[in-house]
């Protein structure tokens, strides 16, 4: 029998012992130039020049048997369609647990309802289906609800002062009470009607 020797793949690593002659042979286990590598099917399949300090390089497993790839890639594409699903599924409950401030457009009530699902919300206290997100007006401090407009981008108005500085409403919390006039200038008025008078009374 003919002696065997070495033949490795230089692109894949794939080692044979193989058959080496100069001619083209019909065997599977037989070398001749040009012979391809019968794993990945590269042409530097050449046999190997032993040396004392030669170690071959280990084979991939996916590439010697390529089920193995085909099998880890579909558990990774499964992986990844398992984790897409869970988040869609997860999305809308993440929105119903959010909450906010609506108005009645009729009665004018304040009640607070998740931000999920269609509006206008159905008022609890006239049952209208009338209930807007609430805004509060950040120059006269007006509550009012805001109907959607025909241009999303358009501020709301507020219907007292025609200002469009608002601010949306989360929670009741939020809502801030109008501040009082400062009282310094009566006091100071008040203070020189008394001097006023009291020079009055004592004549020089």
């Amino acid at each position: 029998m003919p002696e065997m020797a070495d033949v490795r793949c230089e692109e894949c690593g794939a080692v044979f012992p193989m058959m080496v002659g100069k001619t083209e042979r019909k065997q599977d286990h037989a070398w001749h130039p040009g012979k391809k590598c019968p794993i990945c099917g590269s042409e530097k399949f050449f046999p190997v020049v032993k040396t004392d300090k030669f170690e071959p390089r280990p084979i991939a497993k996916w590439k010697i048997d390529r089920r193995v790839g085909i099998t880890a890639g579909a558990l990774i594409v499964v992986f990844l369609i398992v984790l897409l699903v869970g988040y869609i599924r997860a999305r809308p409950h993440r929105e119903a647990g959010l909450k906010a401030v609506y108005m009645c457009d009729v009665c004018g009530e304040r009640f607070i309802k998740g931000v999920k699902g269609k509006v206008p919300k159905k008022c609890p206290e006239c049952k209208n289906w009338a209930g807007y997100r609430a805004f509060q007006c950040l120059n006269c401090y007006t509550v009012y609800p805001s109907k959607p407009k025909d241009d999303p981008n358009e501020a709301p108005t507020c219907p007292k002062c025609k200002s469009k500085a608002s601010r949306i409403l989360v929670r009741f919390s939020d809502i801030q009470k109008k501040p009082k006039p400062s009282t310094d200038k009566e006091e100071g008025a008040q203070d020189g009607e008394t001097d006023e008078d009291e020079e009055g009374v004592h004549a020089d």
